[in-house]
């Protein structure tokens, strides 16, 4: 959905013609997620995990 005071356009699900443009701010990574496997009555647990890269972009310019 993109408007202009009182007049709307909107997709469904896209607007044609329209642009975003982005700006790339950083390269981040999220909070650590912790996995934890465990099989009973067999001694085994793991403990595995990550983090998960994200990007924080800054919207400058809606064209359509």
């Amino acid at each position: 959905m993109v408007g202009n005071g009182d007049t709307f356009s909107l997709g469904n699900p896209l607007l044609s013609g329209a642009t975003v443009g982005l700006e790339l701010v950083e390269n981040i990574k999220g909070k650590k997620v912790i996995a934890y496997k465990f099989q009973r009555r067999e001694g085994y647990h793991r403990t595995v995990g990550h983090r998960q890269k994200l990007s924080r972009v800054k919207v400058g310019k809606i064209t359509v």
